[in-house]
C-alpha cells in the first residue's frame, strides 16, 4: 500500500491512546507500507494519556522509544515521504511526512503541522 493510500484510508479513524495515537498511527503506516509493526511490543499496553506518557518517560523520550524499533533493512533515512519524530509547538510527536508535509493524528483528526523540526525520520 502507498503512504498516500494509507493516509486517506485512516484519516477519519478516531484517535485512541494505545490503539491509534500519533505514534501507533505511524507504526500502522510502516506496517501497511513495509510489512512489519515497529510498535508490536507496546501496542495495547496503555489506554490513556498517563499510560502513554509513562511509556515514553520510561524509554527516556519519544525518540528513544521509536528509533530502536525502526532498525530494519527496508528503511532508509527520511526522504519526501515517510514517518518521523518531530518537534512542533513545544511538543515531540510522531507524524507522517507526505509530499514534504507533516501530518499528525489528533483527537480531532489529522492535522498538518506548519514548519516542524524533524528530529529523525524514515522512508522506504
Amino acid at each position: 500500500m502507498s503512504l498516500r493510500a494509507f493516509t486517506a484510508r485512516t484519516a477519519l479513524e478516531p484517535f485512541a491512546f494505545g490503539r491509534s495515537d500519533c505514534a501507533l498511527w505511524c507504526a500502522d503506516a510502516v506496517q501497511a507500507c513495509v510489512g512489519f509493526d515497529p510498535a508490536a511490543d507496546f501496542r495495547g499496553t496503555y489506554s490513556d494519556w498517563q499510560g502513554c506518557r509513562a511509556l515514553v518517560m520510561r524509554a527516556g523520550g519519544l525518540l528513544n522509544l521509536i528509533a530502536p524499533r525502526m532498525i530494519d533493512p527496508r528503511l532508509r533515512p527520511l526522504g519526501r515521504d515517510g514517518v518521523a519524530v518531530l518537534r512542533a509547538e513545544a511538543r515531540t510527536l510522531c507524524g507522517v511526512i507526505l509530499d514534504g508535509d507533516a501530518l499528525v493524528k489528533t483527537d480531532t483528526g489529522l492535522r498538518r503541522i506548519e514548519a516542524p523540526q524533524i528530529v529523525a525520520g524514515w522512508s522506504w
